[in-house]
């Protein structure tokens, strides 16, 4: 559960075309399961979908989280207030009750342990005519595979999946706006549920924390900055994209990391905080936002989806040096990406009732080349935070638009201002002791 973005796969695809275009609610989430089966997170229920997008099973309720997978085939998946262990073939195996709104996934290990937090909304007091947090004090949990509470600890609200690193140690990213104590934090804790540290924070992280080879825990932040912390809690190094960054990096296999900034500068660093290269996304001038953590193939390839004013779409395909491989167009915002093989990526779109859509190599002329499936058994998801907890309806949730763009959540936006041109990239803070 180190939440890399690296496939296990290579992405070797000349030209791209869509291979079939479903109806299918994603926008909650993708995930291929160790059996190959894509699992669709929609805003009112999950389908399952094989590998020519065929929907052969449907769970009609609403999650609010994407599913993990435990050895023995059972599912693990977030609702309001509730943990629930799912059969594969359906039916619930038991429930977990918890008096927050769940993190967007359980960090899974495999002895069915699972680990996540909450976080809380809003309600209108007509009595002070402001909004207040419906939950104060918030907590982390262990849940063991049989549902029994294992442990929980108390540590500041969150709003993005945690991860686990060497030693079984999980990392989770607190904070959230419109609180007396936010608590913007990374907290690292023991699998016995005690706190290894805590290093403090000055804004929100919206995603999770992806972990490297070395232990390293890197994670992007709203304040401009992606963050490198040792597995001891110190600051290895920070770099400055210049603009916020609203959604979690990828590494490759030697551990250099791809992510974008709020203005839709596509960055790719060396472990050390290095620049390597930098790709502009934007169009004449206009931000281009980029809702899914990017993906890394074994070949080197890396796949980002990016959209624009206008409405436009497309995903983009570059060389672990930077040179744009191809380049698809798509017709809908491109959510989530999974690659579930060799010739397969299964992409969730944004708007309207929702839509998946598969991703295969094609020839010159158009025709798909033939289809070679070797799904392996390792679940792989993209996740944007944002997406999900702003297609969560609250009526008592405050929305109002924010400047310059998109929308914004209690005061948080979700592709916020961004501020000066990220090509002006301020030099790497290296913090090394």
């Amino acid at each position: 559960m180190q939440r890399t973005g690296l496939a296990p796969f290579s992405i070797e695809f000349n030209r791209s075309g869509i291979t079939w275009s479903k109806q299918v609610d994603s926008r909650g989430g993708l995930t291929v399961a160790p059996n190959g089966t894509i699992y669709a997170v929609g805003l009112s229920k999950m389908q399952m979908l094989d590998h020519d997008g065929k929907v052969h099973g449907t769970f009609d309720e609403q999650f609010q989280s994407w599913p993990s997978f435990a050895q023995d085939g059972s599912i693990r998946i977030l609702k309001e207030h509730e943990l629930l262990s799912i059969a594969p073939e359906g039916g619930r195996l038991w429930s977990f009750s918890f008096p927050g709104w769940p993190t967007p996934s359980v960090a899974l290990l495999d002895n069915g342990t699972c680990y996540f937090g909450e976080f809380t909304y809003y309600f209108s007091n007509s009595s002070t005519g402001s909004d207040e947090p419906i939950l104060k004090d918030f907590h982390f949990y262990s849940v063991l595979s049989n549902g029994s509470l294992a442990w929980s600890v108390s540590i500041g609200p969150m709003m993005s999946a945690p991860a686990v690193g060497h030693y079984r140690t999980i990392y989770a990213l607190t904070g959230q706006d419109g609180l007396a104590d936010p608590d913007f934090a990374l907290y690292a804790i023991n699998p016995n549920g005690t706190i290894r540290f805590r290093y403090p924070l000055t804004n929100m992280s919206t995603m999770f924390p992806v972990i490297g080879a070395d232990g390293t825990v890197y994670f992007g932040s709203m304040d401009g900055h992606l963050y490198a912390i040792a597995e001891d809690g110190i600051l290895k190094w920070k770099f400055g994209a210049g603009s916020p960054i609203p959604q979690s990096p990828a590494l490759d296999e030697h551990d250099n990391l791809y992510f974008s900034s709020a203005r839709g500068i596509f960055f790719s660093l060396d472990k050390d905080g290095g620049f390597r290269w930098a790709y502009d996304l934007r169009k004449d001038a206009s931000p281009a936002f980029i809702e899914a953590q990017p993906v890394t193939g074994k070949d080197g390839t890396v796949l980002v989806g990016a959209s624009w004013a206008g409405p436009s779409y497309a995903i983009y395909a570059f060389s672990a040096e930077g040179k744009v491989k191809w380049t698809l167009n798509m017709p809908d915002e491109p959510s989530f990406l999974v690659v579930a093989d060799n010739n397969l990526v299964i992409v969730a779109g944004q708007s309207g009732d929702g839509r998946t859509f598969a991703i295969s190599e094609i020839n010159e002329d158009g025709t798909l080349v033939i289809l070679v499936l070797a799904i392996t058994g390792i679940a792989i998801a993209g996740l944007v935070l944002m997406v999900l907890i702003r297609k969560i309806v609250t009526p008592r949730l405050d929305r109002e638009k924010g400047p310059g763009s998109r929308q914004v959540i209690k005061g948080r936006q979700r592709n916020p201002s961004p501020g000066k041109d990220p090509f002006n990239i301020e030099e790497k803070e290296d913090l090394k002791r």
